[in-house]
């Protein structure tokens, strides 16, 4: 049964308020407003309703109209479309409320509400993704940006919002187009709560977005806060933690992500004045743990707090106040570490700010691998803004932008960090060595970016410089934080760091050029090697797509700029141009080649708004593959001395079908050996086929990780199946009803080949009133069926023959027709008595026919020695009773009715009746009469 959700909103109840003017929910209601601060969370309901500005309507109106409602409600009582109402009018349903379960008929509904109805698909999995972070405490106000990977289907996208303390608030479903993006504005979402959400109503909370589809791996999105009068601007990401844990790792590597996990974040002070926080957050439905421990620049003496998460809560921790004892030395930059049971168990984000300049940014927390060995690890942080920004993009003219960048050694070991500062020297790249950092263990630094500009003779360049920094170690034993600032500390331009490895496509969510914003993406080759791209540019409402070429030289880079892309109005090759009413979409991009082929490129992307001194990351995701299967699947089935092909499938990000072959290896050789993707059968028995792939780009679940490469795996899919006995029989149309001893031959089934040999035979009809005996010559099997019943038409009859060695088995089905003798035909008498002779002599051929095909009996040989006998109804006078008889190898019986002799006969008179059988069943029933000269012959049938 479809599961339907409805926008509560028709001619009935006045009009429709939509959320956001991008895509978001319609919803009518009370409104439920909140107080402007983190530590307050409602206010008075009737005040609240009082200011809604959403209609104009009293509360006899509304009355009337959710009477009107509940009619329709009551009048739909039929069905198969199963509908569920919102909890009230304002707004959509909270999940702790019960509702009436019986179906409701969508039909009946008004065609204007009939139109909001939004179905959702059951029969596929689903999955959830979560993020740490809203707030609309204070000017903040909060929007969902969702981002349809997959380029063959819609998504169709429930979000639910969870408050602090844990209470869900599930909103309407949001169908994100093929390639397309949707936003969802939060703070009108918490607005209009209802009224089992009211009493809980907080001004922070988490997020989470379900989806249905058959694989995993294509909704990507994030949460924009920003407090546009303040100049504050944060992004919280979105990350789905059952790919997180691996579920469809080997056993090995769920064990490893089973242990205790450790998140390790940086915080720096770009002046005194800033503070910060930090959020955690429990996605799932049982309490979780985690201890967080805050330090300064050396981790001396770290405070330390043990947290308890109820199901979905948020807290949010003060770093000011963990601070508050850390010497002055030691408040430049410093750590935060978490700690927790399970990969995915606790979501962890934060932020820096200064209220009183505007100024803002995240707190990166990377996960930390301690169990990989240490190996070279490159990360770049590309496009930073250094001096006079391009006066094109509108920034005041005194604007100077200067970089930051601080790390932080999160291992227990001395980090010696190599750096180097990249950039366009007109066309020419151009790499410049910087003096090396040591890092001491646990040390956090902010790096001297203006003495490093100087030491390599930059300190008046103005444009864009790729930072890199190297060093050897496990992923997050170093944790870097970047960007640029102007000299008023209002405009920052956080750019995330990304490893330099190899990559297949990358995306990223969401661009924008609405409302005073822009979008900057940043590209960087960091390779020896020219490289050509191929970058995409779907438009948000998945009505098309803009393909640039792009060639970057080696160490080569270059920045597009989105509002100038689409000022241009420049055709692609296809002739195509993003049109100046499409505001919002995202990118891809991949090597020239092809989406699969290899890359090496570090992209960053920033959405600003140079009027409200804004800028927000933008995630650059890699498309990792998911849903690994092999191919033929679970129950196949190979005879033994034959081959199948294997092959690997997965579904990459974009939704389409992705094959691979990696290491091929059978668990049981003396049953099925490989050799590539290719499985010959051995002996019968269970045998289990796998592949084992490495290094394979895989969907983790993590969104804007700075891995040193594409998050990659080694996905070891399998397939469990069997290698079963073969035989083969000889061919066999039909079956005798009877018990003649002549059907002991007739009716048997020849195994004339069986491999191996030794096995046993079992056989079944689709008649269960027909028996078998199961028997053996010269070491084949044979069945011999017995019947009772005829068939009705040809071939009706099914018999179902298996071979079983080793447990294993192979049936083999035979359409036959059980026939039964069942009349007798004959050509017209002829007197073969010599004509000087006295009386007659017939010989009577006849032939005998079956039912239920009005056949004539084989004439293969296969009947003949089959009984055929006469009886009468009398003793016979005139002559001697001839003897009974049997079919010949045609098939054929012969009946010779004679009185002939060279001397005169004496005189006889007799009548009798003539009976004749074939294989106990009679075929003919003739009336004779017997005279000394002459002989009476009628046929009585049966004649069909």
């Amino acid at each position: 049964m479809a599961s339907i959700s409805y926008i509560y909103c028709d001619d009935y109840l006045k009009e429709a308020h939509f959320l956001s003017v991008q895509h978001t929910i319609a919803i009518i209601g009370l409104r439920r407003s909140t107080n402007r601060s983190l530590s307050s969370h409602s206010r008075n309901s009737a005040q609240a309703s009082r200011e809604h500005p959403m209609f104009e309507c009293n509360y006899y109106a509304l009355t009337r109209k959710l009477l009107i409602f509940l009619l329709l409600v009551l009048a739909s009582r039929s069905g198969n479309t199963q509908i569920t109402p919102p909890t009230s009018l304002n707004g959509a349903s909270a999940q702790a409320v019960a509702y009436d379960s019986r179906p409701l008929n969508a039909s009946l509904l008004p065609l204007s509400l009939q139109g909001f109805l939004a179905t959702t698909d059951s029969s596929s999995p689903e999955y959830v993704l979560f993020s740490a972070m809203w707030r609309t405490d204070g000017g903040f106000h909060s929007t969902i940006r969702m981002k349809n990977v997959l380029v063959v289907d819609p998504l169709h996208v429930t979000p639910v919002l969870y408050m602090a303390d844990g209470t869900e608030y599930t909103l309407p479903p949001v169908t994100v187009p093929v390639s397309g993006v949707a936003t969802l504005d939060i703070n009108a979402a918490v607005a209009n709560a209802p009224l089992q959400v009211a009493g809980h109503i907080s001004e922070y909370g988490s997020i989470a977005l379900k989806y249905r589809y058959p694989s995993t791996g294509h909704l990507a999105a994030s949460v924009a806060v920003i407090d546009a009068l303040r100049s504050l601007s944060f992004t919280f990401p979105f990350v789905e933690p059952g790919a997180m844990q691996m579920l469809n790792a080997p056993d090995s590597e769920k064990h490893h992500h089973a242990e205790s996990q450790t998140l390790e974040g940086l915080w720096w002070k770009h002046d005194a004045g800033v503070t910060g926080f930090v959020t955690l957050t429990n996605p799932t439905v049982i309490q979780q743990q985690a201890t967080v421990e805050i330090a300064g620049s050396l981790e001396h003496r770290p405070v330390s707090q043990n947290i308890r998460l109820c199901a979905h809560c948020t807290q949010v921790l003060d770093l000011a106040e963990a601070l508050k004892d850390v010497p002055d030395r030691e408040q430049q930059a410093g750590s935060v570490r978490v700690r927790y049971a399970k990969m995915g168990d606790v979501l962890v984000g934060g932020g820096l700010l200064n209220e009183n300049e505007g100024y803002s940014a995240n707190i990166p927390f990377w996960p930390h691998d301690l169990t990989s060995l240490p190996t070279a690890i490159t990360y770049a942080s590309v496009g930073i803004m250094t001096g006079k920004p391009d006066p094109m993009n509108g920034f005041p003219s005194e604007t100077i932008f200067a970089p930051y960048l601080s790390l932080r050694n999160a291992s227990s070991k001395t980090l010696e960090v190599g750096m180097q500062i990249n950039y366009m020297n007109g066309s020419n790249p151009t790499t410049l060595s910087l003096p090396s950092q040591d890092l001491l263990p646990m040390e956090a630094r902010q790096i001297d970016m203006h003495g490093a500009l100087a030491h390599v003779g930059l300190i008046e360049f103005n444009g864009a410089i790729n930072v890199a920094v190297s060093f050897t170690g496990k992923p997050g034993d170093l944790i870097m934080a970047s960007g640029s600032v102007d000299q008023t500390g209002t405009y920052v331009f956080e750019v995330e760091p990304q490893g330099t490895g190899t990559s297949e496509m990358k995306f990223n969510n969401y661009w924008s050029v609405t409302d005073g914003n822009d979008t900057m993406y940043s590209l960087w080759n960091p390779s020896s090697a020219a490289q050509d791209l191929t970058l995409t540019f779907y438009y948000g409402d998945g009505n098309g797509k803009y393909v640039l070429p792009m060639h970057l030289a080696a160490e080569g880079s270059a920045m597009i700029d989105m509002k100038e892309l689409v000022a241009q109005h420049t055709p692609d090759a296809a002739g195509n141009v993003i049109p100046f009413t499409v505001q919002q979409g995202s990118l891809t991009i991949a090597n020239a080649k092809g989406y699969r082929d290899q890359m090496t490129i570090v992209i960053s992307a920033g959405i600003f708004n140079v009027a409200d001194a804004t800028c927000g990351t933008s995630c650059i995701n890699c498309c990792g593959n998911s849903n690994f299967a092999d191919t033929p699947g679970d129950g196949f089935l190979c005879n033994v001395g034959e081959s199948m092909t294997f092959g690997t499938t997965a579904i990459d990000c974009s939704g389409n079908t992705v094959s691979f072959s990696g290491s091929w290896w059978s668990d049981n050789t003396s049953y099925a050996t490989m050799s590539a993707s290719t499985m010959t059968g051995q002996l019968p028995g269970a045998v289990n086929i796998y592949d084992s792939l490495s290094g394979i780009i895989v969907y983790s679940g993590q969104m804007c990780s700075p891995y040193p490469s594409c998050p990659s795996g080694n996905p070891q899919p399998g397939s469990s199946g069997s290698v079963v006995p073969t035989f083969t029989i000889n061919p066999k149309s039909y079956v005798f009803v009877g018990t003649d001893p002549q059907f002991t031959y007739t009716n048997k089934v020849f195994v004339s080949a069986d491999n191996p040999p030794g096995g046993s035979l079992s056989a079944s009809s689709s008649d269960t009133n027909d028996t078998f005996t199961i028997g053996s010559s010269s070491g084949l099997p044979w069945a011999l069926m017995h019947t009772p019943d005829v068939s009705t038409l040809p071939n009706d009859r099914t018999v179902y023959l298996t071979y079983t060695v080793n447990s294993k088995s192979t049936v083999h089905s035979i359409s036959l027709t059980a026939r039964q003798f069942a009349f007798a035909s004959n050509a017209p008498l002829t007197n073969s008595c010599p004509s000087n002779a006295h009386g007659y002599h017939y010989d009577i051929v006849y032939t005998p026919i079956t039912h239920p095909d009005y056949a004539p009996a084989p004439s293969d040989g296969s009947v003949g020695g089959v009984a055929a006998t006469e009886s009468f109804s009398a003793p016979l006078t005139c002559s001697q009773q001839t003897q009974d008889t049997f079919l010949a190898e045609d098939g054929t019986f012969t009946d010779t009715l004679a009185l002939c002799s060279s001397n005169p006969l004496p005189a006889c008179n007799q009548t009798v009746d003539q009976f004749l059988n074939v294989a106990g069943s009679q075929v003919r029933k003739n009336t004779l009469t017997w005279t000394n000269t002459s002989l009476t012959y009628t046929n009585y049938g049966p004649f069909n």
